[in-house]
Parts: structure tokens; sequence; C-alpha cells
């Protein structure tokens, strides 16, 4: 088994991508409901006007994802693959759902206890908060190693990949779970018996994350419920052992690998094989914290229950976006690529210029409609909260989040042409500006974060759509030099 380079999947539908050209605009709906949110603390039920205002900027926006989506959407192949993508996109933002809805109705329970003097509770926040980032990290090793397989999909190739390297990528993984400890340690203070917990919680979320690698791949959206419902239960029903939480969702994951999986060999890595690994997972590292790397970092400051549930309460925008970037968009790179080689092959250079444009047109609709989606949803949220007198969050905590989102979509586009150079200097820019955040006098203000996102996400945006379009031009000439 080689690592080899990751290639696009050749989807088989033979699906033509064409572009209705609606993300200029939806830059501008994208820029009207962040200004609408920068007037937030003005904004109530009793000015009806701006409430119209916002109703007016959802309805548009809403339309436009409906009426100017890529004809190769998954909506447009019919009722059971729209359905399908609908599910999919439930599916994956079933543990922030499942989460939210137990989390404030268990907090106090776990608070109640203590560990060596520290409040449980802000223990449980600790290893919640670095759940997600780290998560990243140790799975990312995994991907490049289903590109040879004959179906990406089946769950019965990829639970016996899966199975064959994992020994090895938690091997490799184990010093990045140590580093998180390291800065939860170093930022808390906290006594050994405290730490204990940290480790032990880190560890097991990593065995957990790295049994959700084949439901991911495999797409099994219903296991995946399943594998977070099992998770959500035990920290409801028992919240005094909300450290076996993450073994009860690895349970149903390990069953369905054991199940589908057959005539497994563990694979002996070489030298090469294994830098690869730690390499593999020192880049999810780096891309995982554009999302997640503030939150660490404040909520481990503050240790503050209300101020995790009101950062994952603003988060829930960017979430959508990020499934529905996913569930949605994502397969059409796919498309354009294939569709780009194909064109290419069969009509040589007359076809370079439109096809540049359109696999750079792909890029750029997808990132606009994934903002568009981010920007109205938190708008949404916003209204919802005045309708039921909810929390009135920080305009910072609405924006960060989808700037941050929009870098992370821009490494994702970068890293899937193995320009990914440029995808570790994004995130690693982002990185030291959140470390930042520990320094007076940036450590009172998220805004530094954001302005560099939003530099970020321009220079990363050019970029982007530069080395995107020439991908034609590229299968050109190596289509020429096999002649």
């Amino acid at each position: 088994m080689t690592s080899g380079q990751i290639k696009p999947i050749k989807p088989s539908s033979g699906q033509i991508i064409t572009i209705k050209r609606t993300h200029p605009m939806l830059w501008v709906v994208s820029a009207v409901a962040i200004a609408l949110l920068a007037l937030a603390p003005d904004i109530h039920l009793s000015k009806p006007y701006l409430i119209a205002a916002m109703a007016v900027v959802i309805g548009i926006t809403v339309l436009m994802l409906v009426r100017g989506r890529y004809d190769a959407a998954p909506f447009h192949a019919g009722a059971p693959d729209a359905l399908r993508g609908i599910g999919g996109l439930l599916a994956k933002m079933s543990p922030t759902v499942l989460l939210m809805i137990v989390f404030p109705l268990v907090i106090t329970r776990i608070d109640a206890q203590d560990v060596n003097s520290v409040q449980a509770g802000s223990v449980f926040l600790a290893v919640s908060v670095t759940v997600p980032w780290m998560s990243q990290a140790v799975c990312v090793a995994f991907y490049r190693y289903f590109w040879d397989l004959k179906d990406q999909r089946d769950p019965h190739l990829v639970a016996g990949r899966v199975l064959a390297l994992w020994p090895n990528i938690v091997l490799a993984t184990l010093p990045v779970a140590a580093i998180f400890m390291v800065v939860v340690e170093a930022i808390t203070h906290w006594p050994p018996a405290a730490f204990l917990y940290v480790m032990f919680g880190i560890i097991a979320h990593a065995f957990f994350a790295q049994s959700q690698v084949v439901i991911n791949q495999a797409r099994l959206d219903v296991m995946l419920v399943v594998s977070w419902a099992a998770y959500a239960a035990v920290i409801f029903i028992a919240p005094q052992l909300w450290l076996l939480a993450p073994i009860a969702g690895t349970i149903p994951n390990v069953a369905i690998l054991l199940a589908v999986s057959s005539d497994v060999h563990w694979h002996r890595p070489s030298a090469k094989e294994f830098r690869g690994y730690i390499t593999d997972t020192a880049r999810g590292f780096l891309t995982g914290s554009v999302l997640w790397a503030d939150k660490v970092v404040v909520l481990l400051m503050t240790q503050s229950a209300m101020g995790i549930f009101d950062m994952y309460l603003a988060l829930v925008p960017a979430v959508l976006a990020y499934s529905y970037y996913f569930a949605q968009l994502a397969p059409n790179l796919d498309l354009a690529v294939e569709q780009a080689s194909g064109a290419v092959q069969r009509s040589g250079t007359k076809e370079l210029r439109r096809q540049a444009n359109l696999v750079s047109d792909v890029v750029g609709h997808a990132i606009a409609r994934t903002l568009a989606v981010a920007a109205v949803a938190a708008l949404g949220l916003h209204l919802l909260l005045q309708v039921i007198g909810g929390p009135q969050l920080p305009l910072g905590l609405y924006i960060g989040p989808i700037a941050a989102l929009v870098v992370t979509i821009l490494c994702y586009h970068l890293e899937y042409i193995q320009h990914r150079g440029w995808a570790c200097w994004l995130a690693g820019i982002h990185l030291l500006a959140v470390f930042a955040l520990l320094v007076p006098p940036v450590s009172s203000t998220i805004w530094f974060v954001i302005a560099v996102d939003v530099v970020l996400s321009i220079v990363g945006y050019i970029r982007t759509r530069q080395v995107w379009g020439s991908i034609p031009y590229q299968m050109f000439w190596r289509f020429a030099m096999q002649w």
C-alpha cells in the first residue's frame, strides 16, 4: 500500500455542470446580512422596518440558493437524491444539535462535583472544547489512503483499510493528543487529578473520532446520528459519568467497523509512510485550528459555562454552512475536474479558457454560497433569539465563526489540489493570531483575530481562484506530454 497522490473522486454519473452566475449577488446579500447584524444591538421587535429588512434579505438568499444552484447539484438529481442530500446535511448537524440540547440540561449537575478542588464542569468544558480541533488532527491521516480504493464509498473496502491502518495512525497521532493535554494544563494549571481526567477524556475522544472515519467516508448518515445519540444519552442520563460518553459513542462505530470488514491484515508502514502519517496529522492540527482554536483559548481562559454556551450558539450558523458545503457543494469539485479533463482531451486548446473559467467559477460560486448561508443563518438566529427572548450575542461572536469558516473552506480547496503549503500558511497565521489572545492588550478583544481572518480570506480567495483556474492548463500539458 502506498500513499500516492490525492486524486479527485471520479463520479460515474456523467453529470454536466453549468454555472448560473448568481454569485456576485450572493456576495452583496452576504454583505447586507452582515451589515444588518452590525445593527443587531439596535434591532428589536418594536422596530418592524428593520425586522422586515432582515426577512427580505433572508428570503432573497433562499430564493437565489434554490434557483441559482449548479445543474449537477444533488437536488437536481431527482427526489431520492434530494432527500439523501437533506439527510446528509441533517446528519452532519446532529452532533451540534444534540449537544446543544443536552449541555444546558446537565452542566449544573456536572458542576456540582469537583475533581481535586476543580469543578468537574470546568474539566468537562476543557475536554469538550478541544475535541473538534483534535478530531480533525487525529483523523486526517486516514483519508489519503482511500484514493486507490475501487469504490471510495464502499463501507467494506473502507473498513478494511481503516483497520489495517488504525494501529499505525494511533501511534502517529498520540503526540498531537499530548500537545492538547499540555495546552490545557499550561493555561489552567490544574492539579494532577484534574489533569488525569483531561488526559483520559482527550484520549477517549481521539479514539471516538477515529472510529467515525468509516461512517464519514462511506456516508453512513444513520450510524453517525446513532453514534452521537449514544454519546449524548450518557451525558444526559448520567452526567457524573461524562467521561464514558466517547466510549459509548465508539461502541456502535466499532461494531459496524467489524461487521463490514473482512480479510483484514495489519499494514506495516515504511519509515516514509510513518513520516507521512505525522505530516498529515500536523497539517490537520493546523487546518483544524481555524474554526476551533480561538474557542479553546478563550474558554480555557474564562472557564465559563455560560461562555461556552454562547460561543457554541453563535457557532451554529457556521456549522450549518459548513455542513451544507460538504453535503451539497463539495461533490461538484469532483465533477468540475472530471468535466475539464474530458473536455481538454477531446477538444484541445480551444477548450482551455472556457474550462479554466468554469472550474474557477465552481470554486467562487461554492464559497459565495457558503458565505451567504452562514451570514443569513446568523441573521435568522438573531431574529429567533429576539422572538424567544434568548441571549443577545455580541457581534464578534457572530462574525468570528463566519470569517473562520471562509478561511477553512479556502484551505480545503487548496489542499484538494495539492497546494498544501498555502493551506498551512493560511491556517498557521490564523493560529498565531489566536495565540496572540494570550498576550495583553490583544487578549481583551476577539476582533484582532477577525481582522486577520478577513485579510486571510481575501488573499486566500484570490490565490484559490488562480490555482483552480489553472487546472485545465495543467491537464492539457500533462495530456500533451503523454504523446
